[in-house]
């Protein structure tokens, strides 16, 4: 008996795992989407990207202490039934900005293109709704309902940092 693929159906972005590490008033919604993930109820690739770029858009944009942020993205990378995805090759990086140039999204947005590419998978957890939702063979999806995303963006406002 062969051995069983296994399908992913999702990529995940950067702003989710952020939202699921800093203290705001949608993050229990957000770690109820995170656990799915983590128990492989929803079927994602992780890139490693994503996590560090949490870090960046948790401290630099949330306002979170990098400390905390560093120990809960530390428990949290490696653990369920996730695939954690390290490839930065230089065919990678040479693909991803081909993909800038023809949807123009920034850099991060099309390394993860890429990533979706090579597993044939449609769907992205994201917050960054505009720049996914302008490629036709992406289906961006919000990992909170819609009300909480206005509610995140409404608190993100209110804290503006400067």
């Amino acid at each position: 008996m062969g051995k069983e693929e296994v399908r992913f159906e999702a990529v995940v972005d950067v702003g989710p795992l952020a939202v699921c590490v800093v203290d705001n008033p949608v993050r229990d919604e957000a770690l109820d989407w995170l656990t799915e993930v983590l128990r492989g109820e929803i079927r994602c690739v992780v890139p490693f990207s994503s996590v560090m770029g949490a870090h960046i858009v948790a401290t630099s944009y949330l306002g979170a202490d990098p400390g905390e942020v560093a120990y809960r993205l530390g428990l949290l990378v490696g653990v369920g039934e996730v695939l954690w995805f390290s490839d930065l090759s230089l065919n990678r990086v040479r693909r991803a900005f081909s993909l800038v140039e023809r949807y123009g999204v920034d850099s991060w947005d099309g390394y993860l293109l890429t990533v979706m590419e090579d597993f044939d998978i449609h769907k992205i957890y994201t917050f960054d709704l505009e720049d996914f939702g302008k490629i036709s063979s992406v289906k961006a999806l919000l990992p909170i309902s819609r009300k909480s995303f206005q509610k995140f963006m409404k608190w993100v406002k209110n804290r503006a940092i400067t």
